[in-house]
């Protein structure tokens, strides 16, 4: 049986926030990037999903974000592949939702891959409607569609 914890990330995270990155995106963030971000910037939080098994904790998931005022940004929600199908985005992403909301949080925005239909699905889930369409936005020119949420 598996217990699942939520913690945020430390520099010592940033080489398994790497290793997460390049399993779960074709064009990943660079480890100075994510060691910018996890260390450096003081609007950027990141929270790790883990799983412990016999008393060893082990990072499946984190989900990166930016928080100015009462806006939040979601930057990154990467699950390991072997982990996927297990809720564990859902899971990662209603924790992040709920921490943002208690810190005043009313307007969050992302941007997916207008082809990552299971992303969309979880992020439709959560309240998030489709705003628009970013032409060309990643590397290999996929479109990325515009989401947000807002509380009143």
């Amino acid at each position: 049986m598996e217990d699942f914890f939520f913690r945020t990330a430390e520099e010592k995270d940033v080489p398994t926030l790497l290793e997460l990155e390049r399993l779960c995106f074709s064009d990943p963030w660079s480890e100075d990037l994510i060691r910018d971000d996890v260390v450096k910037n003081p609007i950027s939080s990141y929270l790790l999903g883990e799983i412990e098994v016999q008393g060893i904790r082990t990072i499946v998931a984190y989900l990166g974000i930016w928080v100015v005022r009462n806006e939040c940004q979601i930057n990154n929600v990467a699950v390991h592949p072997d982990y996927r199908g297990r809720g564990i985005g859902k899971r990662i992403l209603t924790e992040v939702l709920e921490i943002t909301q208690e810190l005043g949080v009313v307007y969050w925005t992302l941007e997916v891959r207008k082809g990552n239909d299971p992303a969309i699905l979880l992020y439709k889930s959560a309240g998030f409607k489709e705003d628009g369409i970013r032409p060309n936005y990643y590397e290999n020119g996929e479109d990325a569609l515009l989401m947000s949420k807002e509380i009143s």
